[in-house]
């Protein structure tokens, strides 16, 4: 009886330790879910630290497009690994911690690429990335690209509801009875032409819709592009084209039997296409732009890019609208836009067109296209919000341009972009040469606001030079501030405009030794409301911000604006920032932080300058930079500051100056080589 009674506590003992063992999760073990709009994941092999996970591609071909949630059971680090190369963006992928109703890209240093084996360096063939949980039950989304989903479009047409230049309507239902939003902005009328746009032919390329959102914000505005978009166009919207797609979650590119930009033409499988056409004929349209987003990373699908069918008429225009967003383009977005139209094949296909083809061969058609917008871009920070101002932009710029048809006597007036640019390239000669050009457009009375804002900036650059001379004279740096108002001023000004001026604004009271704290704290408040300035002008503005408290010695004020300028500065550029915090830390008195921050320039020049020192000025100039940070690092041996300075004096457009300064410093450390 006893040795029953043991052997049963035995036995309760082992259940109750086994239990408790087998209910302590291990680090980093999640349970991964995709049962939500837009959701989509295939789950191969899943433990805990480690997911590898691929796209699921529900009959369509291979390519890229995933979206999922990740619940934790068990916090810790989890590496997802994916199928293959080429299955993420440029910047990684899109998280949210919020159910999805906010998205920003992955930490930079969480996500490593594919690539092939190099020198004593193993391939890397599958793309993956890592994410540190920190709570238990917490959950998080990570997806391809920034999603857009219906509840995005309904939450931006519930914004704009009332507002009395767009109404909402049904275009038609899906094959799954959903229905299908049309949107129309301005009203039809005499002289009004009828302007058609689509978005997401294709179920996953979101960032496309972003751009869509923009250019539908800024038609419906009280700007001045907007009010004059209306005098010119009505415009039919489709922001949703295979709905069932975007919400299932669906890649929608390369679905069998062909997908929806393989549907147009005489016969359609997808009502949507059908209703569209339909549209198009109904309304008389004589403009057409599809929204789509390209493959997934590097060369051409990291720039904008319109792609269709080469008709002459088409493509001059194609190219006057991307000549006017040189203009309009936001600041932040560097890279410049493609058009790549292919002649027509002969004889055209009737059947399974994409829907840019389809509209350019329809009779009376003034412009045709599809604009390719990257999902990430790697040297800009190209994300929701940038996606929008850029498809404002494109808003302005297509106001600004003056289309013409392919009748033979269509031509363009004064209002093209080459009259406007031949004005900008006359800024030449002396400074009184300049001065007249300025004068006298602002003297006419038929100038317009694109032409005297340009003159404006102009003759705020050429005053701002003389306060070079000026010794310190306020009223010179009042007189080339003045020159730059109008520009931020007047709506008419385009981006380039408007952020040269707000950048030249801030550069000028931090050079005015008569500048308080307020007065540059509030043109520099006036430049950050500005969405999409580029990262030179951000650069340029924390840099002069940070030396005008340098120089009021309120050097935490200009630590912390030197320590912004850092993100931004440009790969030149970065250890001249770094030495500058450093120098910054010597005035605080924290010279182990000065030294720290040396170290951490040399470490970076190093890397831009061993093996091979860059062919241009900025070689010997990051080289003099190298030599800047060593000299302030007392380990720093003779060997190495020599080694610094012959790479800047060795190279063959080593400016004067400069030369004269390394050799200078390599005196010092040589004192028989003192001038």
């Amino acid at each position: 009886m006893k040795l029953r009674k043991l052997l049963a506590s035995v036995a309760l003992v082992s259940s109750v330790v086994g239990f408790s063992f087998q209910s302590q999760a291990a680090a980093g073990e999640i349970k991964i879910s995709s049962d939500y709009p837009g959701g989509n994941v295939i789950v191969q092999k899943s433990e805990p630290g480690k997911a590898e996970i691929a796209p699921d591609l529900r009959g369509g071909k291979p390519w890229f497009y995933w979206n999922f949630e990740a619940e934790v059971i068990q916090p810790g680090r989890v590496d997802f690994i994916l199928p293959g190369t080429l299955m993420m963006v440029a910047k990684g992928p899109a998280v949210s911690v919020d159910g999805g109703k906010t998205w920003q890209w992955i930490n930079p240093d969480n996500f490593k690429f594919a690539t092939p084996a190099a020198k004593d360096v193993p391939a890397n063939p599958r793309d993956s990335f890592f994410y540190e949980f920190k709570d238990k039950g917490q959950k998080v989304r990570f997806a391809t690209a920034i999603p857009y989903l219906q509840a995005d479009l309904d939450e931006f047409l519930n914004k704009n509801a009332a507002n009395p230049n767009m109404e909402k309507s049904v275009l038609t239902q899906t094959t799954k009875s959903l229905p299908v939003d049309l949107l129309q902005i301005g009203k039809p009328g005499e002289g009004v032409k009828s302007m058609l746009i689509t978005a997401r032919n294709h179920a996953c390329e979101s960032m496309a819709s972003y751009v869509f959102e923009g250019f539908l914000q800024e038609a419906m505005s009280d700007s001045p592009f907007g009010v004059e978009f209306r005098k010119k166009y009505v415009l039919y919207a489709v922001p949703m084209v295979d709905k069932d797609g975007v919400q299932a979650g669906d890649q929608g590119k390369g679905r069998s039997p062909h997908d929806h930009n393989r549907d147009y033409g005489q016969t359609n499988i997808y009502p949507e296409v059908k209703a569209i056409q339909e549209l198009g004929d109904s309304k008389k349209v004589e403009f057409f732009l599809d929204f789509h987003c390209p493959a997934v990373r590097g060369d051409v699908h990291e720039m904008f890019y319109f792609d269709g069918i080469k008709v002459p008429h088409i493509y001059e225009n194609n190219m006057e609208l991307v000549r006017w967003m040189t203009e309009e383009r936001p600041p932040a977005i560097t890279s410049w836009e493609g058009v790549y139209l292919k002649p027509a094949k002969d004889p055209a296909p009737v059947e399974g067109l994409p829907s840019s083809i389809y509209f350019a061969a329809k009779k009376g058609m003034i412009f045709a296209a599809t604009l390719e917008s990257p999902y990430a871009q790697t040297h800009t920070p190209l994300d929701a919000a940038l996606a929008r101002e850029y498809g404002k932009g494109l808003l302005r710029a297509w106001t600004r341009t003056e289309f013409i048809s392919g009748a033979p006597e269509s031509a363009r007036t004064e209002n093209d972009n080459a009259r406007f640019v031949a004005f900008q390239k006359s800024f030449k000669g002396t400074p009184a040469d300049m001065e007249k050009i300025a004068a006298d457009c602002l003297s006419n009375e038929k100038s317009s606001a694109l032409y005297r804002i340009e003159a404006n900036n102009r003759l705020g650059a050429v005053k701002f030079r003389q306060t070079f001379a000026s010794k310190n004279d306020s009223k010179k740096f009042q007189e080339a501030l003045d020159c730059y108002e109008l520009a931020v001023k007047d709506p008419n000004a385009t981006n380039v405009q408007k952020s040269t001026a707000l950048t030249q604004r801030v550069v000028i009271v931090c050079r005015d030794p008569a500048s308080t704290p307020e007065k540059v704290e509030e043109y520099l408040a006036e430049f950050l409301k500005f969405p999409a300035s580029s990262p030179e002008q951000q650069s340029s503005v924390y840099g002069e911000a940070s030396t005008f408290y340098e120089k009021k010695q309120n050097y935490e004020k200009a630590l912390g604006y030197v320590k912004k300028q850092l993100p931004f500065a440009g790969r030149y550029f970065k250890g001249k920032v770094l030495n500058k915090t450093a120098d910054i830390y010597d005035l605080m008195k924290q010279n182990d932080k000065a030294i720290e921050t040396r170290k951490e320039s040399v470490a970076y020049l190093r890397g831009q300058l061993v093996p091979v020192v860059p062919t241009g000025v900025f070689g010997p100039l990051m080289a003099a930079d190298l030599l800047d940070a060593l000299n302030g690092i007392p380990s720093s041996t003779a060997d190495e500051k020599k080694e610094a300075a012959n790479m800047a004096l060795t190279h063959k457009v080593c400016p004067p100056d400069l030369k004269k300064r390394v050799e200078k410093a390599l005196g010092e450390i040589e004192p028989s080589k003192k001038d």
